[in-house]
C-alpha cells in the first residue's frame, strides 16, 4: 500500500547511470509515501519537516499533485507549540523541536505559493508563520542557544551532537543556523510583501540586515577567505559557505571562487543528501550548475552498492536505506536540467532554462497546472540546439545557455 502517486514526468536521456538513478529516486519517493510523507519507511515512519519539504518539492514536480501539500503545511501549523515554534515531526505522540526545521516550514508555503499560485493559503498561515520567526527573534545578536535538537546535518564530524553543529555545542552559535534564519527571513519577507503586508517585510529585512552584518563581522576569516562554523570555532564547513551565497554575502567572482573552493575543498566538512539541495541551489546561483558533475559521483556510487533506494547518508553508516530526501534528481532533471519551471507562481509564465549542459544530451514531458511542457536538446561539439513545446495561450520565457532571454506566447 501507499501513496497513489501518479507520476507523470517522461524522460529519455543517454545516461545509463541517469537512468538508474531516476528509477532509485521514484522508488524510494514512493516508498516514503502513505497517508502522510515519512522520513522512511521502515524504521521510524514519521514525517520530519526537513524531509518532507524536500519530498513535496519532489511529488510537485512528478505529477502536479498538490494534495498532501495542503495536508502537509496544515499538519505542521497544528503541530504548533505554545512557546511559538513548530515540531520537527508531526502526527506524533512525542513533541520533538529541531529548531531549523521549524524555518523550512516557511520554505513549504513559498514552494506551494510557486506550483499554484495560490496566495489564500499562505493568508490562511500568516500567524503561523509570524509565530515561528518571533521565536528566533527572541534572542539577541546572533541567533544563539537554540536549545532543544539543534540537528542540521548528519556528516561524519558532527557525530558527538547528533547531527548539531560543533559550534552550537560548543560555543552556542553556529554560523550555519545563522545563514539559515536569514534565508527563510528572506522568504518570510517575500511572502508578507506579496501579501500586502508591506510594513512587516520591511521589519523582516532589517531584522536580516543587521544579522548579516554580524555574521560578516564575526564569522569571516579574511585569511582562509572561508566563513568559520561558528565565532570562536575554528572548524570551516560547505554548509556556512553556499548558505552565505544564497544570502549574498558575497557576490560576483568572489562568490564563484568561493563556490569552486566549496565543493573541491575536502577537507570542508561535507554536506549529505539533505543539504546537497541548498547546494545546488547556490552552484546555480553564482552560474556554476555546470561544475555541479562534481557532485553526482555522491549517488553513482551507490549504485555500485547495489542499492534500490537512496539511502539516509552516504557511506556505510547509513541506519535506513531508503530515505526519500535524497530523491535529488527528481528535482534537477526535470526543474533545472530540462529547466521547466514556474516563471511565474503557478506557472502563469512558463520558464525554460536547460542546464546541465556537461551531459550532453537531455529530453523529457514534465507537467504543470497548464498542461504538458516538453524540451529536447542536445550539445555537441560546442553547438547547442533545442526544442520545445508548451500549451498554447499560457506564455513562456525561454533563457539559452548564452544567456540570451525569449519570449513567447506562442505554444
Amino acid at each position: 500500500t501507499g501513496y497513489p502517486l501518479v507520476n507523470q514526468v517522461k524522460i529519455a536521456p543517454e545516461q545509463e547511470w541517469v537512468k538508474r538513478i531516476w528509477e532509485m529516486s521514484e522508488r524510494t519517493l514512493r516508498l516514503c509515501m502513505h497517508e502522510t510523507h515519512e522520513d522512511c519507511p521502515y524504521y521510524e515512519q514519521l514525517q520530519y519537516i526537513l524531509d518532507t519539504r524536500l519530498q513535496m518539492q519532489f511529488t510537485y514536480t512528478l505529477g502536479g499533485d498538490t494534495r498532501m501539500g495542503r495536508r502537509t503545511i496544515f499538519d505542521f501549523h497544528a503541530s504548533l507549540l505554545p512557546d511559538g515554534i513548530l515540531q520537527s515531526r508531526y502526527p506524533c505522540t512525542m513533541p520533538q523541536v529541531i529548531p531549523c526545521f521549524a524555518l523550512q516550514w516557511i520554505g513549504m508555503l513559498s514552494d506551494y505559493l510557486q506550483q499554484t499560485g495560490d496566495l489564500d493559503l499562505v493568508r490562511r498561515y500568516r500567524p503561523t508563520m509570524e509565530a515561528v520567526l518571533d521565536w528566533f527573534k527572541g534572542k539577541s545578536g546572533l541567533v544563539e542557544n537554540l536549545g532543544y535538537w539543534e540537528f542540521f546535518d548528519w556528516p561524519d564530524q558532527w557525530g558527538r551532537g547528533f547531527g548539531q553543529p560543533n559550534a552550537a555545542v560548543d560555543e552556542g552559535v553556529s554560523t550555519a543556523e545563522n545563514l539559515v534564519y536569514v534565508h527563510f527571513l528572506k522568504m518570510a519577507a517575500a511572502l508578507m510583501e506579496q501579501l500586502g503586508h508591506t510594513q512587516d517585510a520591511g521589519f523582516y529585512r532589517q531584522e536580516r540586515s543587521e544579522l548579516l552584518k554580524n555574521i560578516q563581522k564575526l564569522c569571516w576569516n579574511p585569511e582562509r577567505k572561508l566563513y568559520r562554523e561558528g565565532p570562536t570555532t575554528e572548524e570551516y564547513s560547505q554548509h556556512a559557505q553556499f548558505y552565505a551565497v544564497l544570502n549574498d554575502l558575497v557576490v560576483g567572482d568572489e562568490a564563484v571562487d568561493l563556490m569552486r573552493r566549496t565543493i573541491r575543498d575536502k577537507s570542508l566538512v561535507q554536506a549529505t543528501f539533505p543539504l546537497q539541495f541548498d547546494l545546488f541551489r547556490a552552484m546555480e546561483k553564482v552560474g556554476l550548475y555546470e561544475e555541479t558533475e562534481q557532485l553526482w559521483p555522491l549517488w553513482q556510487s551507490l549504485l555500485g552498492d547495489n542499492l534500490s533506494t537512496v539511502p539516509e547518508v552516504p557511506g556505510n553508516q547509513t541506519r535506513s536505506d531508503c530515505h526519500a530526501w535524497g530523491a535529488e534528481l527528481l528535482f534537477e532533471y526535470p526543474n533545472r536540467i530540462l529547466g521547466i519551471y514556474p516563471d511565474k507562481p503557478g506557472y502563469e509564465r512558463i520558464g525554460i532554462y536547460p542546464h546541465g549542459l556537461f551531459l550532453g544530451q537531455a529530453a523529457g514531458e514534465v507537467p504543470t497546472p497548464k498542461g504538458m511542457v516538453s524540451v529536447r536538446w542536445t550539445h555537441r561539439d560546442g553547438h547547442f540546439s533545442m526544442t520545445a513545446d508548451w500549451p498554447a495561450g499560457v506564455p513562456a520565457r525561454i533563457t539559452l545557455p548564452d544567456g540570451r532571454v525569449i519570449d513567447s506566447d506562442v505554444g
